[in-house]
Order: structure tokens, then sequence, then C-alpha cells
């Protein structure tokens, strides 16, 4: 899926067949029509199953085993995000923390020697890394409103 294709499938899915693509990729397994009926509150299962067809459709989703698992690498619409501890997380917050931690080790490990140069610009890194992670966490956040 190119990206203009990731684009307008977020535009054509719209609320609650988003709402469901977002449910299935926080789950770390197939989950079947009921269960999505289940966890979405909608009062049928055929509800449940329009959404995960259209999803698939779009190929957004695919069937595995007994249920219905979303494309979350490559050709998925979140491929800036990463599955941590259950739930969808961007993908540079991770290295955010990394970049964050090596600059406080550093600094310590080099006090009173620190080098200005290199701690300005490791700080302009952990800065850019934090704002976009925290970012497109408040983007995902919203859309699963």
């Amino acid at each position: 899926m190119r990206h203009d294709d990731r684009s307008d499938a977020i535009r054509i899915l719209g609320g609650t067949s988003l709402k469901v693509y977002l449910l299935l990729a926080s789950s770390k397994e197939p989950l079947g029509v009921r269960e999505v009926q289940r966890r979405m509150g909608f009062r049928s299962p055929s509800t449940a199953k329009h959404h995960l067809d259209r999803l698939v459709e779009l190929g957004l989703a695919e069937r595995r085993g007994g249920g219905y698992a979303a494309r979350t690498g490559p050709e998925g619409i979140f491929e800036g995000y990463t599955r941590l501890l259950g739930s969808l997380v961007p993908r540079l917050l991770p290295y955010a923390v990394f970049v964050t931690a090596t600059l406080v080790i550093y600094a310590l490990m080099s006090w009173p020697n620190i080098d200005p140069g290199f701690l300005l610009i490791g700080c302009i890194a952990a800065s850019l890394l934090w704002f976009e992670g925290l970012r497109m966490a408040l983007w995902l956040r919203r859309l699963m409103k």
C-alpha cells in the first residue's frame, strides 16, 4: 500500500471502522466477530462483521485462524507505531527514552568535563524525538475517542 493509499484509507474508513482497526491493531491475537462486537459495544454481530470485512477489503486486516488481525507492518496505516506492552506506541518514544537515558548517563560519567557541543546536540535530538513521539501519541488518542 502506497503512502497516498494509506491517507485515503484513513479518510475512507471513518470513525467506527477506524476504531475497529485500532482494536485489532492493539490486540495480541486475532479477534473473532463476536469478540469485536462485545468490545466495541455493537448491538449485533453483523455490524462487527461489516466493519471487519471492510478492513479486509481495504487490505488493512486479514483473516487469520478463527478471527481477524490488523496489518500493522509496512502495509498498515500505523507503520510509525509498534506494539509495546499490549498497546500501540509511536516508535519514536522508545528512541526518545534511550537517547535521554544515554545523555543522563553521559553527563553523570563525564562530570565535570562534559563536552557542551555534544550535550547540546543530544538535547536537541532528544527534544525532537519526545515532541514528535508525544504528538503521534496524542493523535492516536484522538482517533480512539
